[in-house]
């Protein structure tokens, strides 16, 4: 009976131990995280205090982290930003014309040929809220917005260059 017990904590202990080295790890290539440019859109920024609008207009981006790239989203975007390298990716006007979505009052993501046309790595911090820029919609804020802007959080991009795999 020892005998028998002795042989299943072996075998325990080496089934173990080998689903150890199986497991994969979702660490950053080279400290990147894989992501995608998915969408875009122009805000006016508010003042804070106020929230009036500050007259300054910013373009937003869109950010799917590339491990999502296939869940069933009902929008594809883990993140949004204000501070992508204006020279990091060259996006055709016509994927920026838009401002906004007007259905929604959301981004414009761009059409699914486009999806996984930007792909990026980026270090990047999630901000809290008293660091994250405050914006209106124009018209949307007035009306009511109905896409969920405070699902996603802000983030603010350390460093990020393009990637090919």
């Amino acid at each position: 009976m020892n005998t028998m017990r002795i042989k299943n904590i072996c075998l325990i202990l080496i089934l173990s131990f080998s689903s150890i080295g199986c497991s994969e790890e979702k660490q950053p290539e080279n400290g990147y995280e894989q992501a995608l440019i998915v969408g875009s859109f122009l805000v006016n920024k508010t003042d804070k205090e106020s929230g009036i609008g500050t007259g300054e207009i910013i373009r937003g981006y869109c950010i799917l982290l590339f491990e999502n790239k296939d869940s069933d989203l009902q929008y594809p975007l883990d993140y949004i930003t204000f501070d992508l390298p204006s020279d990091l990716v060259d996006i055709p006007e016509e994927l920026l014309s838009l401002d906004y979505d007007p259905d929604n009052c959301g981004p414009n993501f761009f059409p699914a040929t486009y999806r996984f046309t930007y792909k990026i790595g980026l270090n990047y911090d999630v901000l809290n809220s008293k660091d994250e820029t405050e914006f209106a919609l124009g018209p949307c804020t007035a009306s009511g917005l109905t896409f969920p802007w405070e699902n996603y959080s802000q983030i603010k991009i350390l460093n990020a260059h393009i990637t090919t795999n």
